[in-house]
């Protein structure tokens, strides 16, 4: 019976819930995406992502998960933490010692076995358990960090081709002033310096489309070096830019931020930091008096073969073991934890603020500035078509409304740029107003 509880108790630990189903269930509810399975190695893009369509933001975030070579490397660090796991149920093996007959000595052989081993087993087990959670949690943390980073990335790329349309055109109107421009010169209706000053605000304008060109091009080579995917030419991203404006959260700050200390996985990692630390002080104590059985036996002794039991005991009178540097680390892991509760706390009050500020920006351009911009712009091209205005007067109204939309425009993606901090900072989707989460 001895016998088999040994062999029991030498067996490896259970990995079974940190196996890529599990991680991949874990993934499916935190980022709303699947992981890549080990199976799955030759795909190079997720099942059921079709990108002849276009790419949207939740497809970029899939492919980004699939394809991303740091997170890559974390879900590798959890297959080294299993083993860790696996390997912390195994038992330490028995030393064998031979002192060989020479002369009038008699054959010798002792078998020492570490006690200590089995009794703290289930302490080794519960620390790299609780160090395979933290790493298994802290991957959970970098996928929703990456898909933060992706729709990020997606936000300011359609940011940027936005600007682009909006350069192009405002290109466009500083190329009419001044053509106007020299036409009331040569009227003699303007000065000269006006005239140059209105081919100079052309020229800039035509720098600024330029910029704004180049602008697309590095914010599209951020977002492709995230998915570590460059799509072909005829790929294209699907723009958001122009649907609604996230909407505020209904629920207070308070709630919000419980939400978060409950969801979000590098709080939860601190934690189980905390938990493992607090493992191995307490095998510490262990550590301080190593115990360990004998068994010893001679080949001659006065009635033959002789075998005797016995103890080897390490006397703790000079060094107890690494008791104060395990329990400096339980301290610096609750340090650390709470450290990391009061950043995700602020984090949403922060996002939260930003989200509610945007928002009031959006409102305000919305009811106030574009409609009365617009209106203008209209009827001063009904004026120029009943011949009651110049040809060229309705472009300094266009030119401010542009400037409106560009502003406009920055407003959105602020609001955009907080809804996905907002989401990060909490720990999961947040659902719409009176829908399902998504």
């Amino acid at each position: 019976m001895c016998c088999w509880l040994a062999l029991a108790a030498g067996c490896a630990a259970d990995t079974a819930d940190f196996a890529e189903p599990e991680l991949d269930a874990a993934l499916l509810a935190a980022a709303g995406h699947h992981l890549r399975q080990s199976g799955e190695v030759d795909a190079a893009l997720p099942p059921g992502i079709d990108v002849a369509d276009g790419v949207d933001a939740d497809e970029a975030v899939a492919i980004a998960l699939w394809r991303n070579p740091d997170f890559a490397a974390t879900l590798a660090e959890v297959g080294v933490s299993r083993a860790l796991l696996a390997e912390s149920g195994l038992l330490q093996n028995p030393l064998l010692s031979i002192y060989f007959p020479v002369g009038p000595k008699q054959l010798e052989f002792t078998v020492t076995w570490p006690i200590e081993a089995l009794l703290r087993r289930s302490g080794r087990i519960a620390a790299a358990r609780a160090d395979c959670e933290q790493v298994a949690a802290r991957l959970l943390q970098q996928g929703l960090d990456l898909a933060r980073d992706v729709r990020l990335a997606m936000i300011d790329r359609d940011l940027a081709a936005e600007r682009g349309r909006i350069a192009a055109r405002a290109a466009e109107i500083s190329d009419g002033l001044a053509v106007a421009a020299g036409s009331r010169l040569a009227a003699g209706d303007l000065s000269a310096a006006d005239a140059e000053l209105a081919r100079v605000d052309a020229a800039a304008a035509a720098r600024e489309r330029v910029r704004r060109v180049a602008e697309l091009a590095g914010a599209t080579e951020r977002l492709c070096g995230l998915l570590a995917y460059r799509p072909a030419a005829s790929v294209r991203f699907v723009s958001a830019a122009t649907a609604a404006p996230p909407t505020a959260p209904t629920q207070p700050l308070d709630e919000l931020v419980a939400l978060a200390l409950t969801a979000r996985p590098d709080l939860h990692a601190a934690e189980l930091g905390l938990a493992g630390a607090s493992e191995r002080a307490g095998l510490a104590e262990w550590q301080a008096a190593r115990l360990s059985a004998i068994a010893d036996a001679n080949a001659k002794g006065k009635e033959g073969f002789e075998i005797g039991p016995g103890l080897l005991a390490e006397l703790p009178l000079f060094q107890r073991g690494p008791i104060d540097s395990r329990t400096a680390e339980v301290a610096l892991a609750l340090r650390r934890r709470d450290a990391i509760a009061r950043r995700v706390a602020d984090e949403v009050a922060v996002a939260r603020l930003a989200l509610q500020q945007a928002l009031r920006l959006v409102e305000l351009d919305e009811r106030e500035v574009l409609p009365v911009l617009t209106a203008r712009v209209e009827q001063l091209r009904r004026q120029v078509a009943a011949g009651q205005e110049a040809e060229f007067a309705t472009l300094p109204a266009e030119a401010a409304l542009l400037r409106a939309e560009a502003d406009h425009g920055d407003a959105l993606a602020a609001c955009r740029r907080a809804r996905v901090e907002l989401e990060r900072a909490v720990g999961c989707r947040l659902p719409p107003p009176g829908g399902p989460e998504r």
